[in-house]
């Protein structure tokens, strides 16, 4: 009964998730589509009015009214059957009209081969008011079409219903306006209604099948991996966007819970050899994986430890030597303690020379943290995945579909990679973003954040947030 129980709470956490979720996807769509759904309203207000203008054509009614009575005088209820009999006409008057009989008579009053208007009949109820109508788009021909009709209407009408007698209330005359006025503004009400709804539907399944990572539980719940860390997105005011800065931990604005969030990261490593030699990997270009490990290797500067970060250096050209050293291939970041090693491409340093360079380092650096490549590039990968401990694989927020995350963890999973989980870079929150709960947000020197707390279980995310003015995002998150 205790599991079934933590199983529904746990269904009904996931899908409050999914909702929270998909309700956030609608609203960032919304502000970032916005655009289409009034294009769109305003496309088709257009086109439904000029649909409506083009196709408009003004028709004209001629009326006349009649009461019905009938010729027996000896009938005692004379007025009954005079309603009877207006009725009786109002329905058979439609047969009537598609007679033969009583068109060609119409017909031949007029002189003409074939009608330019529409005869119908109606009563009023519990009443002998009988109206004809013509309606045409000549107003003339509508007015001698149904002078012919009230002119041999009532000889047809008596093989049916009898001998009656017509008595004119209204006689018919010229109309000189059409009954149908051109309806252009609801035509472009009715446009840009449907427009806006098209542009709705569009950004709805936008959100529905956009089949990204959005949250740490999408990480768990869909590829079943941890999150062992998320890394705030980072917005630049106006002002200052022009201005292009690293991402770092050491930039004294970058914001305390940036560093934090390294911070948070490097504790959940663990602390025994599997996290000597940590590759720091993501499904494709542009998931920020350079900025996670150098932070990274910041981070753990931090402890007055011995690191040594290695990235692939693709301009180098000069092949390098078997023979070569370890420090005549590393060199120290200026102003820090920070060790980089610009690896060659795998077509200028040999697979030996390279595990060598990387054995002898294990043995002087306290953490070696490898910039990889992306999975697109497995066969460059591998190479650096036969020197790691361990892996982290870096998901930007939104960025790659679930898919092809989970391609990217599958291919790690046939090089025997000890994944010890993944981070969520680039994460936004705020009233356009993911996750729940509450947060609280301060502002440093040109930049501004907000951070708050993901589902029930205390783990943190942190969230870009907007102070008023407008923001650029740094672009520097991506490789």
């Amino acid at each position: 009964m205790t599991e079934e129980f933590k199983k529904d709470e746990a269904q009904s956490d996931l899908l409050e998730l999914d909702l929270t979720v998909l309700l956030s996807d609608l609203i960032r769509n919304l502000f970032r589509f916005w655009w289409l759904a009034v294009g769109l309203a305003v496309l088709f207000a257009g086109m439904s009015g000029w649909s409506a203008k083009r196709q408009y054509r003004p028709m004209y009614r001629a009326e006349a009214s009649f009461t019905v009575e009938t010729q027996d005088d000896t009938y005692l209820y004379t007025y009954f059957y005079d309603t009877t009999t207006a009725s009786q006409m109002a329905k058979t008057f439609p047969y009537l009209l598609d007679s033969d009989l009583l068109m060609g008579r119409v017909k031949e009053d007029l002189g003409v081969e074939y009608l330019l208007g529409t005869p119908a009949a109606s009563v009023i109820p519990n009443s002998n008011l009988f109206t004809l109508s013509v309606t045409s788009s000549d107003p003339q021909a509508a007015y001698d079409i149904l002078a012919a009709v009230v002119r041999n209407y009532p000889s047809v009408a008596e093989h049916v219903i009898g001998n009656t007698k017509l008595n004119m209330i209204s006689p018919p005359e010229l109309p000189t306006t059409p009954y149908n006025q051109p309806s252009g503004l609801r035509s472009v009400a009715r446009g840009f209604a449907l427009g806006a709804i098209l542009g709705l539907m569009f950004i709805f399944l936008f959100a529905m099948l956009r089949g990204t990572v959005r949250t740490p539980a999408q990480l768990k719940q869909r590829l079943n991996v941890e999150c062992i860390g998320t890394v705030p997105r980072i917005y630049q005011k106006k002002r200052t966007a022009k201005k292009k800065e690293e991402l770092s931990v050491r930039r004294a604005n970058i914001g305390a819970h940036f560093q934090e969030s390294f911070r948070g990261l490097c504790l959940k490593l663990p602390a025994d050899e599997q996290c000597h030699v940590v590759a720091v990997t993501g499904t494709k270009v542009g998931e920020g994986v350079s900025i996670v490990a150098k932070n990274m290797a910041y981070t753990f500067l931090e402890n007055k430890e011995n690191v040594l970060l290695i990235q692939e250096k693709t301009g180098v050209c000069i092949p390098v030597e078997d023979n070569c050293t370890l420090d005549e291939m590393i060199r120290r970041e200026p102003g820090t303690d920070l060790y980089i090693f610009s690896c060659p491409p795998a077509n200028r340093i040999s697979r030996s020379t390279l595990n060598r360079l990387v054995r002898e380092a294990k043995n002087r650096m306290t953490h070696i943290v490898i910039d990889a490549p992306s999975c697109e590039d497995m066969e460059n990968l591998s190479r650096f995945l036969e020197l790691a401990d361990s892996v982290v694989y870096v998901v930007r927020q939104d960025t790659a579909k679930i898919f092809r995350v989970m391609d990217g963890l599958e291919r790690l999973s046939g090089y025997d990679a000890n994944l010890l989980g993944c981070v969520l870079n680039d994460v936004q929150s705020g009233a356009v973003g993911y996750g729940y709960g509450y947060g609280y947000g301060y502002g440093y020197s040109g930049y501004s954040y907000r951070y708050g707390y993901y589902g029930r279980g205390g783990r943190y995310g942190y969230y870009g947030y907007s102070d008023g003015e407008r923001h650029r995002e740094i672009t520097e998150s991506s490789r």
